[in-house]
């Protein structure tokens, strides 16, 4: 447990943990392990080895879905704006996801 803590709830923010910090650092690290190619099993038995948490692979499953659905709006909106370069960015990122 102190690992989760030191890795993902050490933040200076005066709103610590509320700041939003956590969530944004434990979603990097979601979206890390499936950039390195593991799948919804693969990163639960990672997540469970590390930090001894107990999740289900649907729930990852559904939240890299989530993120893939994000990142395509995200996408279609530099499309529109004209911003070839985000366009290019957004899409790699949701290749690495894939």
């Amino acid at each position: 447990m102190l690992d989760f803590a030191e890795d993902f709830l050490d933040c200076d923010c005066e709103s610590n943990p509320y700041c939003g910090h956590p969530e944004r650092k434990f979603m990097r690290y979601l979206l890390d392990l499936r950039a390195q190619g593991l799948g919804p099993d693969a990163i639960v038995d990672v997540m469970g080895d590390e930090y001894l948490v107990t999740a289900y692979p649907g729930d990852v499953l559904s939240f890299l879905d989530g993120s893939v659905r994000t990142l395509e709006a995200m996408e279609d909106l530099a499309n529109v704006e004209g911003d070839r370069e985000m366009e290019q960015r957004v899409s790699e990122r949701k290749r690495n996801l894939l």
